[in-house]
C-alpha cells in the first residue's frame, strides 16, 4: 500500500510540474477515494520539494473511500496487501485529519455513508470465518 500511495504522490508531482499553470482536482471512488483523501495529508514542500502544489490542489471528492484501513487489515484482502499496523496508522486518512487541515487548502467532499456498511461487512465476514474455523 505504501508503494501505491508513493506512486500516486509522484504522479501528481509529475503532472503539476509538467502543467504548472493548471489546478489539480482529486476524485476517487472506493480505493481511489482512499488515495484521493490520502493525497490531502501530504506535506508537498517537505516530501517532494513542491510547495506550490498545495495551492494548486483546488478540490477533492472522495466517494465511498476506505478512509480507515483497520477493517481492511482484518479482512481477507490483507493477504495480498500485507498491511502493517504502522501502515494502517499512517495510511488511514481518518487518522490524519490534522494533516489534511495543515497541508491542504482544498475544499473537500467525503462521502462516507457506505463506510459504516463496509466496517459492518468486514466484521461480519471475520465473524463468519471464525465460526467456520478459517480464522483463529
Amino acid at each position: 500500500m505504501t508503494t501505491i500511495v508513493d506512486q500516486v504522490e509522484r504522479a501528481i508531482v509529475f503532472i503539476h510540474k509538467r502543467y504548472p499553470a493548471h489546478d489539480v482536482y482529486l476524485l476517487g471512488h472506493s480505493a481511489g477515494g482512499h488515495l484521493a483523501a490520502q493525497m490531502l495529508t501530504v506535506d508537498w514542500a517537505t516530501k517532494h520539494g513542491c510547495a506550490q502544489l498545495r495551492g494548486a490542489l483546488r478540490g477533492c471528492i472522495a466517494v465511498s473511500g476506505l478512509f480507515d484501513l483497520a477493517p481492511v487489515q482484518r479482512s481477507y484482502a490483507n493477504a495480498a496487501l500485507n498491511l502493517t499496523d504502522a501502515e494502517v496508522a499512517r495510511l488511514s486518512p481518518i487518522n490524519r485529519i490534522a494533516d489534511i487541515t495543515t497541508h491542504s487548502d482544498a475544499p473537500v467532499c467525503f462521502h462516507v455513508a457506505p463506510l459504516v456498511y463496509h466496517h459492518r461487512r468486514c466484521d461480519d465476514d471475520l465473524e463468519g470465518e471464525t465460526r467456520v474455523g478459517r480464522r483463529g
